[in-house]
């Protein structure tokens, strides 16, 4: 038996994210719905909202805020995500990357299983 899923993906509009303006893009996949902030310049996702539980168990709005984009091998990807859940720092959530490493080697070592004792 085959499943299907549909994608729906509109456009909202322009709003505010911090000192900038975004176009707002709704997407609703597999029963989920998402705002995606997109930079209107670039086409870089410059935010991400949807409606979800928070850090108490309450349902409310949680947005992502992606930053300090950077090239790593021909992709501009974004080292920082500050998160918010109804307009209020949701540390837990938030992080900052050092390093992108893509197609990097992995020591087969590391899949190794555990030698007994």
């Amino acid at each position: 038996m085959k499943s299907s899923v549909s994608l729906t993906a509109a456009a909202i509009g322009a709003a505010k994210i911090g000192e900038g303006s975004v176009e707002q893009v709704r997407i609703e996949f597999g029963g989920a719905s998402f705002v995606l902030g997109l930079d209107p310049a670039t086409g870089r996702i410059l935010s991400l909202s949807q409606r979800r539980r928070g850090p108490a168990g309450a349902f409310g709005q949680f947005v992502q805020t992606f930053s300090d984009y950077r090239d790593v091998n021909g992709l501009t990807l974004p080292f920082k995500v500050t998160a918010m859940f109804d307009g209020q720092p949701w540390g837990k959530q938030s992080l900052a990357v050092e390093e992108i490493t893509i197609n990097a080697v992995v020591d087969p070592a590391l899949f190794e299983r555990p030698k007994s004792k």
